[in-house]
């Protein structure tokens, strides 16, 4: 979605899995836990919207660094995960 929901989601996230990594060394966090936690500070937030944002950061990513020249984007790099 263009208006930063998922973002807004998964800056809670990480700051929930942050949080109960402190408090409990790193162990197990289900995804019913992770997003009752997320609803208490973004009540609209949905457990299927957060089941997805935790599919989208727990893959690797890639990140491509593009050019824009004459209204055309170009890839100029690419900074692999690994």
């Amino acid at each position: 979605m263009g208006d930063g929901r998922y973002v807004s989601i998964a800056e809670q996230v990480l700051l929930v899995l942050q949080t109960s990594g402190k408090r409990s060394g790193d162990e197990y966090a289900s995804v019913d836990a992770i997003a009752q936690s997320v609803r208490m500070t973004i009540t609209w937030a949905n457990e299927l919207d957060v089941e997805y944002v935790l599919n989208v950061l727990s893959r690797p990513t890639e990140l491509k660094l593009l050019q824009f020249a004459d209204g055309v984007s170009h890839v100029i790099g690419v900074v692999a995960p690994y």
